[in-house]
């Protein structure tokens, strides 16, 4: 039975039920593939690109994304834990009913993305650009944004424990009342009526 993630695309565009584990991928794109039940693990995915791609009830953990481009890409009921994305561009993706635990962006382009009934444990946005992004009825631990832009990115209807971060990386986000009640209130500034 083929075990690399490279055997498996040279033969087909949906692939079910298969567990990757420990490779550093070395070739340069994943063009219209449909992954269900899958497992990726401990992989580096450095340098490539993403287009057109869908993974349901699929597991990503500890796996690398260094200087990668995704576009087009839908998430359905998957799972992303301790997952790096560094110096990516992301354009049209949309998490579903996924689950985000530790996962963190560092100088990421992010355009036309939806979080759409999911729930984020913790992810960490660093030397970012957002540019309409969307967390729609998600249920978030944490957020943190660092040294961070956003245009469009819209928090308003989930829920969220708590959001870290400078408030200035704040600017271009659209919140609730009460969640710009809690942000202030875990500064340290006490409200008074």
């Amino acid at each position: 039975m083929k075990n690399s993630l490279l055997e498996v695309l040279e033969d087909k565009k949906d692939i079910i039920d298969y567990s990757f584990n420990c490779e550093n991928v070395d070739f340069n794109n994943i063009d219209n593939v449909n992954f269900k039940n899958c497992n990726f693990s401990n992989i580096n995915f450095s340098n490539m690109q993403f287009l057109n791609v869908t993974f349901s009830k699929c597991k990503f953990e500890n796996c690398v994304f260094d200087n990668v481009v995704l576009k087009n890409i839908n998430y359905t009921n998957s799972k992303l834990i301790g997952v790096s994305f560094d110096e990516c561009i992301l354009k049209k993706i949309k998490y579903e009913d996924s689950c985000l635990t530790y996962v963190s962006f560092s100088k990421v382009k992010f355009e036309d993305i939806i979080y759409n009934i999911s729930k984020i444990i913790y992810i960490l946005i660093k030397n970012s650009n957002l540019n309409n992004v969307d967390f729609h009825s998600c249920n978030i631990d944490e957020i943190e944004f660092v040294n961070s832009n956003c245009v469009n990115t819209f928090l308003f209807s989930s829920k969220i424990l708590s959001v870290k971060g400078d408030i200035k990386n704040l600017k271009g986000v659209s919140l609730s009342m009460e969640q710009i009640l809690d942000f202030i209130v875990n500064f340290g500034i006490i409200l008074h009526e």
